[in-house]
């Protein structure tokens, strides 16, 4: 029997973010009907060279061009429409393909360049497709993510339901679902209780996670944190050979007791599992992760463009603390410790009432509702267009 086909749109170069959404989703669906069957394309796979190579370039110029790239951000608000009807130009050849080989009931768009551009296409095509896209951002969401012909629009935030609002989306489309994470970030509410640890006195263990988006600042925070014998120090340098080679020779000095440096691992949740502090960039998804595990995290920055909101969302929710400035971050961790770790048991609790680990669940049944009804209405159809008489009669 027929179970439903559903494909997701994500992207492989434009961070890590969509990919893990994807993951998380995927994996859930599977789980609560495992013969559904699920595609996932690259959306800027379906471009031609020139589209390809701009997705590789958003890491190095977010990064290394962060005034670049918040200008491009800004700009293409204002750029909607143009924007949605030259990406639907350059896939329009190869997303019709993938509609003939896959013969999708339903389309997750879980990145923002390919909501507009895909419900064009469809549209013109007169191909009967719902797209419902998922907004991977806090807030500061792009007004790409705004497409009245999208089925749905999952907003992870109150925040993004808000812009989508202001931009005429009306309220029957949008849903706040939370933002969804990886299941092994999902399990019952951690242990808020607090061993009691003196920052003086090194044993507190603080975890930097992102250091290859901004190698200088986490070297230099690094250095402060050992240079005063506060804490035992691991930094997770991702895929980017480079900057570890560069972190263990600049920080060589220091014993392995004091310092550890991790290039790619899979096992992320165990190392912020162990860490006392996380220190980290205002990624959407890493702070998410820390959120639901109870992590207290300190927030050294956000890239320009979508992330710009988020260290002022973490403060709103209270959350976590700020630190953009190398030369503060032992008194905030002292900050953090003083009066007998207050500040940390009053994050740890705003964080339990804040994190929704069944997110990635509840949107997983959500999609699956929505395949099962297209594939009940195309049934129904199919059944009224092969009889004649309530053919005639639901035309009358």
């Amino acid at each position: 029997m027929y179970t439903g086909k559903i494909l997701f749109i994500s992207a492989d170069n434009t961070g890590n973010g969509h990919k893990s959404i994807t993951e998380a989703l995927r994996h859930q669906i599977k789980k609560l009907d495992a013969t559904k069957h699920l595609e996932v394309v690259d959306g800027f796979s379906m471009g031609n060279y020139f589209f390809r190579f701009l997705s590789k370039l958003y890491s190095p110029i977010a990064v290394n061009a962060p005034l670049i790239w918040g200008w491009v951000y800004r700009l293409s608000n204002h750029m909607v429409n143009t924007i949605n009807v030259m990406c639907s130009r350059i896939i329009k050849k190869k997303l019709l393909q993938l509609m003939k080989e896959i013969k999708p009931d339903i389309i997750i768009s879980v990145h923002a360049v390919f909501t507009g551009s895909v419900t064009r296409i469809l549209e013109k095509k007169h191909m009967e497709i719902p797209v419902i896209s998922f907004i991977a951002d806090l807030d500061n969401v792009s007004n790409l993510w705004a497409d009245s012909r999208a089925k749905y629009i999952l907003c992870p935030t109150k925040e993004a339901e808000d812009k989508m609002k202001s931009l005429g989306i009306p309220s029957e489309r949008l849903k706040v679902v939370g933002f969804p994470v990886r299941e092994e970030f999902c399990s019952d509410i951690p242990d808020i209780d607090i061993e009691v640890k003196d920052s003086a006195n090194g044993s507190i263990s603080v975890l930097f996670i992102n250091g290859s988006q901004g190698s200088r600042q986490v070297l230099k925070m690094a250095k402060k944190l050992l240079k005063n014998g506060k804490c035992n120090v691991t930094i997770i340098a991702g895929k980017n050979e480079a900057l570890r080679k560069k972190l263990e020779k600049q920080l060589a000095e220091y014993s392995e007791e004091q310092v550890s440096i991790i290039g790619f691992t899979k096992e992320i949740k165990k190392y912020m599992t162990k860490a006392d502090i996380l220190i980290l960039r205002a990624s959407p998804n890493v702070l998410m992760e820390a959120v639901n595990l109870c992590k207290p995290i300190i927030i050294t920055g956000a890239l320009k463009g979508q992330e710009e909101k988020n260290p002022e969302f973490i403060e709103k929710y209270q959350l976590g603390c700020i630190c953009e400035n190398y030369k503060k971050i032992s008194s905030v961790i002292q900050e953090l410790y003083a009066f007998n770790q207050k500040k940390i048991v009053y994050l740890k609790n705003n964080m339990a009432r804040f994190r929704n680990p069944k997110a990635a669940y509840n949107i997983a049944v959500f999609i699956i509702q929505q395949c099962n009804q297209q594939i009940k209405e195309y049934r129904n159809t199919k059944e009224i267009k092969s009889n004649p008489v309530i053919h005639d009669i639901i035309s009358q």
